[in-house]
């Protein structure tokens, strides 16, 4: 089975605006099961973008997304960041 996996979503924005979820967040009915991969700088932004999600059933997993290894998201503290400080 094929899995598809979301483009890195930002919690941060997911959570705050309902028009940041529109724009971040397109599914069609081919898309499952459906991985949805977020980028979050707390352990609470991530469980509340994740929870959003669940809420509105559009997923079969929420991954967070600790590879990305991109200068601008490393300085903003997410992807490959979170593996320098894992007890966060």
């Amino acid at each position: 089975t094929d899995i598809v996996y979301s483009p890195m979503i930002m919690a941060d924005s997911f959570i705050a605006s309902q028009r940041a979820r529109n724009i971040e967040f397109t599914t069609n009915t081919h898309d499952t099961p459906l991985v949805v991969q977020f980028a979050a700088h707390t352990d609470v932004e991530f469980g509340d973008a994740a929870e959003l999600m669940k809420r509105g059933g559009h997923t079969g997993g929420i991954d967070l997304n600790c590879g990305c290894p991109q200068k601008w998201a490393v300085q903003d503290g997410i992807g490959s960041a979170l593996l320098r400080k894992p007890e966060t």
